[in-house]
């Protein structure tokens, strides 16, 4: 009888063990119950479910960095560039010579009529005018260049990081805007020298009435000038800058990464570090864009300054033939 109490128990242990198709079917059960992001917050809390045959945790190749940040890799991953490419021929085109001289008559037009008057006959305070005009007009030539040089890098896969100047400190102490300030003192100087308030006729009183008035017409005429000038500067040396919304260039700055675009094939470069290559680099050598790949996106030491108002055209004369070329 103990025997077969023994055999019974035994019997009921067994039917009490759940079997592994149930136990299949419960957890297909549960995991049709969960909603999919507890799915995957479940397998984001389970390190062991990510591991692959090598029983090492798996993590997500990054494409786009490292070593594949060439230009051939650049245009397989973007080759849709037909606007891109439209706006960057049409900047380093004729148009910008037309630009220039719209830009040199609103400089100029104001002073047409100091020109003809009695400075007319001094040759020494004419060329106290004319040196900060043609140091401004030569700024300008510099600035677009400038800018001709980021939309040949950036149709190649590369940013180009500028001087910043979206604050008005960085832009008021920029080079082209010592030569304003002088250009500013010596038209100054020049209409207190040729200032000569015509009066109407009449007693002494009247006189001094209109020559009180015209000072005051003069000044306001003289302070607007200045302000019209000071913002047609601005718009030349503030590079990055933009109307009303972020430049790719301001992005990247404040957002405080410069490797935010390398998935999609871009690479950073501070334009002293471009400048400098350019500087050692060996004519005889064959270019590549690639070459430009390697420079980093930091400030180089040794590069070029703010004071450096040549390295925009020397190095948009040697891009300019090569802005198609592929490796």
């Amino acid at each position: 009888q103990e025997q077969d109490d023994k055999n019974n128990n035994d019997m009921m242990n067994i039917n009490e063990q759940p079997k592994e198709g149930d136990q299949n079917m419960k957890a297909e059960t549960e995991g049709e119950r969960l909603k999919p992001s507890e799915k995957k917050e479940k397998n984001n809390q389970d390190p062991e479910s990510n591991k692959d045959n090598d029983g090492k945790v798996g993590t997500k190749p990054e494409s786009g960095g490292g070593s594949n940040l060439t230009v051939e890799n650049f245009l397989s991953m973007c080759p849709e560039q037909a606007l891109l490419i439209e706006k960057r021929d049409s900047t380093i085109g004729w148009i910008k010579w037309v630009l220039c001289a719209v830009f040199v008559y609103l400089l100029v037009s104001p002073l047409l009529p100091l020109f003809a008057g009695k400075v007319s006959d001094k040759g020494w305070v004419l060329a106290f005018l004319v040196i900060p005009i043609v140091l401004i007009i030569w700024s300008y030539i510099e600035y677009w260049a400038r800018g001709e040089c980021w939309y040949i890098c950036i149709c190649r896969g590369i940013i180009l990081d500028m001087e910043k100047t979206f604050k008005a400190p960085q832009w008021l102490c920029t080079f082209p805007m010592y030569f304003v300030y002088f250009f500013m003192l010596t038209v100054a100087v020049l209409y207190a020298i040729s200032y000569e308030p015509t009066t109407d006729e009449g007693d002494l009183g009247e006189e001094e009435d209109t020559k009180e008035w015209e000072r005051y017409v003069s000044a306001v005429l003289y302070l607007l000038g200045i302000v019209f000038i000071i913002s047609l500067t601005k718009d030349v040396v503030d590079v990055e800058g933009a109307p009303k919304i972020l430049s790719l260039n301001l992005f990247i700055h404040m957002l405080g990464d410069a490797k935010v675009l390398e998935a999609r094939g871009y690479k950073v470069v501070h334009y002293t570090q471009l400048g400098k290559y350019i500087e050692e680099r060996d004519p005889s050598k064959e270019f590549s864009w690639n070459e430009i790949y390697q420079l980093s996106h930091e400030v180089h030491p040794e590069g070029a300054t703010k004071w450096n108002l040549t390295w925009g055209c020397k190095t948009a004369s040697l891009l300019r033939p090569l802005k198609d070329l592929t490796n």
